[in-house]
Parts: structure tokens; sequence; C-alpha cells
């Protein structure tokens, strides 16, 4: 049985600082969670060659008791729950292109279980002619890799390409809205719905281009990890994910999932559903944590820098999503223009953080923060909500042009930091662009540095005319401290 304790773990330790009252409470308190070894018509698994012989079926875990697993299979007219749907640009998968969709339940009829919940894994598999797609797949901490007793690959290169959209529908049941997820994949999206403890997840998204160190380079997982990280790549801790690896050992187009829903509270009580998109070899699932007032959602990744070839870079993509209920939690409206001012999105390497311009696109749902591309080993992306000193504050000003008027706003950086001019000034439109800065901070090529006494700097972006964009002005006034 596949269970990842650790990211489960890694989700407690959030959801137990930042929990709300109940808008996605757990239905286990009213309603027993459902238990994967007593579903009716649906068997333990047995096996044809290494194959599950008939789907849905479950296993159970002979080392630890009320673990249990649920393996999906393709849905039917007959088959309706526990089951999953697969399309590629809408129409059937092409041959060769195969699912391992599966479900752990873990303790989720033992209280006394923070970690307690219901844990999805999608995985899709390239499998060739005359081979066959047996019962493996890798974990949540487990380094990518084909199938070790079965023909089923990672790279599903000889059946996708990277404009392809995969989609599937899956079908299974929980107890309450997945809390946390990712999708491993080029712009991925995710969205759930649930009737009592019915959950219809759609996962869709291109195959992401992955990075894969070596076997060796691997770092097992939390449970034993090396005291030396040099050259190694993977999840060392239940709070750190790393990768000193320079070049990947190979590198293809991939496509994955992971979802959590947890079973008691605190943790069911969390905002749901949150999750990420991205490409990063090793994650953490999205964690909603403080910073002195600021509350963020952060997420650990890594992976290695160059592809195989050990040239070109290997460039992240990465998208988080913002539920109804956490933005209601900290007070957002769901507006473009309140979104920019109360949220700000930012890349951290080592201890430098560097802020970002980032998208935000408004679904029924919730928010969807669109990153731009990132480049690894371990960066930590995050979204955050501005603390007071640095929530925006927009003012008038009189035009320096007939064409729009001029805005002048305030934000505050540290001193002696390097930040992108676009991360405190979005240009419109494509209007030639002419920064300029005063009060001890420089303009440094498409970045704003600032001096390393407390300062006070104002910074000016003037746009040209371009097509039906008029001419502007706009000023921010920069609070160095």
């Amino acid at each position: 049985m596949k269970r990842s304790v650790l990211l489960a773990m890694c989700l407690l330790v959030a959801v137990v600082v930042f929990s709300q009252s109940n808008p996605h409470q757990s239905l286990a308190a009213v309603e027993e969670a459902p238990y994967y070894d007593r579903q009716p018509g649906i068997g333990a698994c047995t096996y044809t060659n290494g194959s599950f012989t008939t789907l849905p079926c479950f296993t159970s875990d002979q080392s630890t008791t009320d673990a249990h697993s649920m393996h999906l299979g393709q849905c039917t007219d007959a088959l309706t729950n526990f089951c999953y749907t697969a399309k590629m640009d809408g129409q059937e998968v092409p041959n060769g292109l195969r699912f391992m969709v599966s479900v752990g339940a873990y303790k989720t009829h033992t209280s006394s279980v923070g970690t307690a919940g219901y844990e999805a894994y999608i995985n899709a598999f390239y499998v060739a002619p005359n081979d066959v797609l047996k019962t493996d797949y890798f974990g949540s901490s487990d380094r990518p890799s084909d199938q070790q007793t079965g023909g089923g690959k990672i790279d599903l290169t000889p059946v996708v390409s990277a404009s392809n959209v995969i989609s599937l529908i899956v079908k299974y049941k929980t107890v309450g809205l997945p809390q946390n997820s990712v999708v491993v994949a080029d712009e991925g999206n995710m969205t759930f719905a649930l009737t009592g403890q019915d959950l219809t997840m759609t996962i869709e998204g291109k195959p992401a281009r992955v990075a894969v160190d070596s076997a060796a380079q691997h770092i097992s997982g939390p449970d034993n990890p090396p005291a030396d990280l040099t050259g190694k790549c993977g999840i060392p801790s239940m709070q750190e994910v790393v990768c000193d690896v320079d070049a990947a050992a190979a590198d293809g187009l991939s496509f994955y999932a992971r979802s959590k829903s947890f079973t008691f509270p605190p943790a069911s009580e969390s905002a749901a559903p949150v999750w990420v998109s991205t490409n990063a070899t090793y994650f953490h699932f999205p964690k909603i944590e403080f910073q002195g007032k600021t509350k963020l959602i952060s997420v650990r990744t890594a992976a290695p820098h160059f592809l195989k070839d050990g040239v070109t870079v290997n460039t992240g993509n990465f998208a988080a999503f913002m539920p109804n209920s956490l933005l209601k939690q900290w007070g957002i409206e769901k507006t473009e223009v309140a979104l920019k001012a109360a949220l700000a999105a930012s890349v951290t390497k080592g201890s430098e953080e560097n802020e970002v311009v980032a998208d935000f696109t408004i679904t029924a749902d919730g928010v969807k923060v669109k990153f731009p591309k990132i480049s690894y080993s371990a960066p930590v992306a995050k979204v955050k909500q501005k603390s007071e000193v640095e929530a925006t504050t927009t003012t008038t000003a009189p035009a320096t042009t007939t064409s729009a008027p001029a805005v002048v706003t305030t934000k505050s950086v540290k001193r002696g930091k390097s930040v992108l001019l676009m991360s405190l000034l979005k240009p419109i439109g494509t209007g030639k662009q002419t920064w300029s800065s005063s009060g001890g901070c420089t303009i440094k090529g498409k970045n704003l540095v600032t001096p390393k006494k407390a300062a006070k700097c104002k910074v000016t972006l003037k746009q040209a005319k371009s097509g039906k964009t008029k001419a502007s002005s706009r000023s921010i006034s920069v609070v160095v401290v």
C-alpha cells in the first residue's frame, strides 16, 4: 500500500496553526468515514501476471491496522464511483497512455492520529506495444521513476507532446474537500465537487518537462536522511526539500498528481481546496503559515538545475490556487484590484527572497495565482498577504500627461535588496517604458536596488502611447526599512 506519512505530517504542522471555524468541516463528525475494505461489490485485489485482475479493488496494509488502498478502474455506465475517466485534447487517450489511480485510507477511523486521511495518487505512464502495465507506482516522497516490475514509463514523449492537454475525472469516497493537492503539469488546473462523501476531482494540464536525478543522488526519505546533502536531491525532512544536483540524469514529459483530505480536526477544518501546479521533481504540499503578522501559502520545491544535456536550464512553472474559504479568512475581496492590493508573490532561493509579478485568474471557486517562469534547484514559492506596512495605498495624483492620470502607491522594501521593477509597478500595454528613481534607490537593468540604510524613494514609470492604450505616468513611494 502506498501512503505518504511524510506529506501528511507536513500538512498537519501547517493546518494546526491556521484552521477555520468550519465552512469545509470534515463529515467524519456527523457521518462515519468510509471503509475501503467494506464497499459494496468491491473485493480484495487479485492479480494476473502481476496486474490487477479486476478494478476497482482494495488492498490492506498487513503491518498497519486501519490502513487500506482502493485501486480505481475506468468509469463505465455501470461503474460510477471509485473510477476515473481520461481524455487527451477532449478525445480518447492514445494507445500506450495508461494511468494508475489509487486512494490510500490511512488511520481514517483512529481519531488519535492527527495525520489520518485519504490521499489520492494519479500517475500517467507510457506503455509500449506488447508491454504490460503492472501495479507499482511511485509515492509522494519517492524519486519519480518507471515501474520496477511493469512496463510503465514516466516519460510520455512517445505518445504525447508538450501542447497536448491531458484531463482526468476521478471519483471516490472521502470525508471532505481535499485540503491540499498538487498536479505536476504545465498550466495545470484542479477542480473539486463534493456530494455527501462522493468526491469528483477534475485534473487537467499539459505534460510537464520533469528533470530527474539518478537513484544514487536521491534522498530516500526523511526517516534516514544522509548526513551530507552534497550532490543529493529529494526530501530530507518534514520541513525541507533540497536538490544539490547540477544536471539531471534523465528528463521527459510527465503528468501526475497528489491530493489529501484529512479526517479529524483541526487538520480537517483547514481551508479547502488549496492546490498548486508545478513541474518540480520534489515538493511538499502547500503550507499555510505566518511570518510575523503576514499570512502566506508556501510551497517548497526542488529539481536539478539543468536538464539531462547539462546545458538547458530546467525552467519551472508554478501556480497556486486560493479557494473562496481562504480569501474570506484573509479578508480579501475577490476582485482584481483588491487581489493585487492585498497579495504579493515571491520566490526564495537560499536566504534571498525576491518578489515577482503574478497574474490573477478569478474563478467561481477562488483565484489562481500564476507565477512567471522560475528556475531550480530549490526555490520556495510564496503567495502572501501584505502586512499593513506593505499594503498598497492608492491615491490619484495630478496627471502628468493628458491621456492618463498618475497614480502614487506606497510599498516597503528591505535595505540592500534588489527587486524587480515590474513587481512594484506593472506596465500597462506595450508602450515604451522609461523608469526613473530618486531618494537613494538606483535602477540596475530591470531591478530597483535599495540603499543599505533607511530611506524613502520614489520610482516612476512613464509609458508612451501604444495602439488604443493611452500614454501614462505612474509613481510608487518605496519605504526602505
